[in-house]
């Protein structure tokens, strides 16, 4: 029973993984075909300053990014742990921000699928009428207008 969804992450997950190891071991212009070089593209790398620039400052933003993300919410943390008053009212503010996107698209969706009022339904009843009144005039592609259009 696992051995499908296993084969298919192994291969949502395995084949671009190994075709960017493939598509890293070749010199691959825009809209042209690829010629395998190896290990040439690393080893150019290895040797260009700004891929050491570049590395460096990757690895300078990450650690500080991630110390401030860490002391914030540590801090951030022990703020909300406090007894204030509004303390519930806070803690639901702050979850906001999670919980309005999925709230959000619910209710859009909801709206877009209603029987009664929503858009799809209505375009759906004025194409059925449209057509309908194009087959009163022989074709359902005629352009010919019909008696009932205002």
């Amino acid at each position: 029973m696992i051995i499908p969804p296993a084969i298919f992450l192994i291969l949502l997950v395995g084949y671009p993984f190994v075709y960017g190891i493939w598509l890293s071991l070749e010199n691959r212009p825009v809209a042209k075909a690829g010629t395998f070089v190896g290990l040439a593209n690393f080893i150019a790398d290895m040797r260009d300053p700004v891929f050491w620039q570049v590395t460096q400052n990757t690895f300078v933003y990450t650690f500080f990014a991630t110390i401030l993300k860490m002391i914030g919410g540590l801090g951030l943390a022990l703020v909300m742990n406090q007894a204030f008053r509004f303390k519930n009212m806070v803690r639901a503010i702050m979850l906001l921000p999670f919980i309005v996107p999925t709230v959000l698209s619910t209710i859009a969706w909801m709206w877009i699928l209603d029987p009664a009022f929503a858009p799809a339904v209505s375009v759906k009843q004025v194409a059925a009428r449209n057509l309908q009144r194009s087959a009163y005039a022989g074709s359902r592609f005629s352009t010919v207008r019909t008696s009932d259009e205002g």
